[in-house]
């Protein structure tokens, strides 16, 4: 996901914030929320 953020491809933000909102593990969330935020 970090990788999704340096690239600066914002197309990806729905797909994180989707990660951010569903996925089982606290810090892939939280990765996911910071990458979405540096994006937009």
């Amino acid at each position: 996901m970090w990788a999704l953020g340096h690239l600066g491809d914002d197309a990806v933000v729905p797909k994180l914030r989707t990660i951010a909102a569903t996925d089982d593990d606290e810090d892939v969330r939280e990765i996911a929320e910071k990458t979405a935020n540096f994006l937009t």
